[in-house]
């Protein structure tokens, strides 16, 4: 796992010294996914001895949550509060992004961190369809017209009120 994230980049000083920060994107069922990985990362850089609170000030993470379900809790300890994002989504959606929707590669489960079968290329029927469908949603997001007319609905949103969905809005643009 180590020598993964390393090359991506994603190891204690590499974090570190970003020039922007590592944004991690999670669907929340339990948290205990992101859980680890922060864990991970936090033993990580107290096993090399690097200074965990540079690293921990680089990632921010946007967890999508079910409405109504508590908001998970799981890092609030590691990670600074302000850096975490907790964006509640109807039932509806969670479960279609978790369950329903097409995905455009295998889990990555932390039961299968470092399982060097999962960095080969996967192209399953479902896998072409996600990406198909990846790709057309970013050509759409591509266009000035449906930019603005995705800002317009936010806009309407409740998380105006927030800095960091205001910044999300201007980014749109």
């Amino acid at each position: 796992m180590r020598a993964y994230l390393q090359h991506l980049g994603l190891h204690p000083e590499g974090m570190a010294t970003r020039i922007r920060p590592i944004a991690f994107i999670d669907l929340v069922a339990t948290g205990d996914t992101f859980g680890r990985l922060v864990t991970f990362f936090r033993n990580w850089s107290k096993e090399i001895e690097y200074d965990w609170n540079a690293v921990k000030r680089r990632i921010t993470s946007y967890r999508y949550h079910r409405k109504n379900k508590n908001k998970p809790k799981d890092m609030a300890v590691l990670l600074e509060s302000r850096s975490v994002k907790n964006v509640s989504i109807p039932r509806e959606l969670w479960e279609y992004l978790g369950n329903y929707q097409y995905k455009v590669s295998q889990s990555y489960t932390p039961s299968r961190w470092g399982d060097p079968e999962l960095s080969l290329p996967s192209y399953s029927e479902s896998q072409i369809k996600a990406l198909r469908l990846a790709y057309e949603l970013f050509e759409l997001g591509r266009t000035k017209e449906r930019r603005e007319r995705f800002v317009s609905l936010l806009v309407k949103e409740p998380a105006m009120k927030h800095e960091w969905f205001r910044m999300l809005i201007q980014g749109i643009r």
